[in-house]
């Protein structure tokens, strides 16, 4: 008999077992703007039934972005993951998707490329801002 369980990365739905409890439980904290810690052991499935309960989520109701903060291993890592999960989440299309990136986040210069599949890729680099410091001699000198 083959193993039902599945391990090594994000699953969909029909691979949870007895899990309506959860899931439930995790939309109603995400409707109601609730706040829900979630945790359990490693490799128990905590990323895929979130991702469940954003894709059930009322698309006409609610914006649903998922930032994974994992490799984020600084401030501009961090600002960089959220404005891509929050970019590719308002966007549809690729012309739209560097449209919502912009007008989200003017001082980041976005850059939209095509993956091996053709899938669009966002990218996200600060634009370099140079501000110069002078100090003003009240007696001109």
């Amino acid at each position: 008999m083959k193993n039902p369980f599945q391990y090594g990365g994000v699953v969909g739905e029909d691979a949870f077992c007895d899990r309506q409890t959860e899931l439930a439980d995790l939309l109603r904290a995400m409707q109601n703007s609730e706040r829900l810690f979630l945790f359990s052991e490693r490799r128990m499935g905590k990323t895929s039934l979130v991702r469940l309960a954003l894709a059930r989520l009322p698309r006409d109701e609610h914006l649903a972005a998922y930032v994974d903060l994992w490799p984020t291993d600084s401030e501009k890592s961090f600002v960089t993951a959220t404005a891509r999960a929050l970019t590719e989440a308002t966007a549809t299309r690729p012309e739209r998707m560097l449209d919502a990136a912009k007008a989200l986040f003017p001082q980041l210069s976005p850059v939209l490329t095509l993956d091996e599949a053709g899938k669009p890729e966002l990218r996200f680099g600060l634009e370099s801002t140079d501000v110069v410091y002078g100090v003003v001699d009240p007696e001109g000198s």
